[in-house]
């Protein structure tokens, strides 16, 4: 059960760290664009996953 916790939180700090690059990299309308067209349905900005897990 620990190893799974572990792989999740790490798998969380890992995608968090993702979407921060995302943000860095590209705007907000870019983003949107990759949207429309499903090429990166799961590049979302970080604030969007804080404010998802209520970390304000």
């Amino acid at each position: 059960m620990e190893e799974i916790e572990k792989k999740y939180l790490y798998d969380y700090f890992m995608q968090e760290l993702f979407h921060q690059d995302i943000e860095n990299f590209y705007t907000e309308r870019e983003i949107k664009t990759a949207k429309k067209q499903k090429l990166a349905k799961n590049a979302i900005s970080w604030w969007e996953v804080r404010d998802a897990w209520n970390f304000i």
